[in-house]
């Protein structure tokens, strides 16, 4: 009997075998940090669409279309 009420109060509180744990960011869980320590190419108010266009990177602002070429950015 104790261990059922022990079971329940775990389930009500989150302790015990009913605990969630999330787990550190370790192993194969590593945090990604290649964005944090890439270069910018660009600086675009507000981009909306992303794409590869035949090994040119194409993105949209608004209705303006840009694309990036060796790392100069123009309006298309």
């Amino acid at each position: 009997m104790i261990a059922f009420l022990r079971r329940k109060l775990d389930d009500i509180r989150g302790s015990g075998d009913a605990a969630v744990t999330v787990p550190s960011m370790d192993g194969a869980l590593r945090p990604n940090s290649l964005l944090d320590s890439a270069t910018a190419l660009a600086s675009v108010r507000r981009p909306d669409q992303l794409c590869d266009l035949g090994g040119e990177v194409v993105y949209s602002s608004g209705n303006a279309v840009f694309a990036l070429h060796d790392g100069a950015e123009r309006h298309r």
